[in-house]
């Protein structure tokens, strides 16, 4: 059987995840788990858009969205390491990014660091409305990409 794509997540993998930083330099860690988990969850299946999110966790800490949003974005680390082995391994094999955000949030973020061309698939959850672990997320994925998931 030979390996024929390859599938990433971004937050915690290619980039540091902000959200529970974020929670915990607000919130003691027991509600910070429980309130990352909660809205998250919003913002991953679409039930809420970027801005609301942002204003949402804003209300929480006497911020404006737009400095949370800031907070956020500022405190993101891209991993040149996971890059560069994806640059070597993109000739040889489709790559595939499945990510639990928002992909007004996401994308810019693609691009910004010049990764979105990196990719053959983007599958963003709040933009499917599957959010990981639900496995036809991962089965959407394998679709797009044109690859059984032996």
């Amino acid at each position: 059987m030979q390996t024929r794509a390859i599938i990433f997540d971004f937050f915690g993998v290619i980039c540091s995840n902000p959200a529970p930083s974020w929670f915990l330099r607000h919130f003691p860690a027991d509600e910070a788990k429980r309130l990352q988990e909660s809205y998250c969850s919003l913002s991953d299946s679409g039930a809420v858009s970027e801005k609301e999110w942002f204003t949402n966790l804003g209300s929480l800490v006497a911020k404006t969205g737009a400095e949370v949003r800031d907070e956020f974005t500022r405190s993101l680390e891209i991993n040149d390491e996971v890059v560069r082995f994806m640059k070597k391994l993109k000739p040889s094999y489709k790559l595939g990014l499945c990510s639990n955000t928002m992909g007004t949030y996401l994308r810019p973020i693609l691009q910004q660091y010049a990764l979105t061309e990196l990719f053959d698939v983007l599958i963003i959850s709040n933009e499917c409305g599957l959010v990981k672990p639900d496995p036809r997320i991962f089965r959407l994925a394998l679709k797009k990409l044109s690859v059984r998931s032996e």
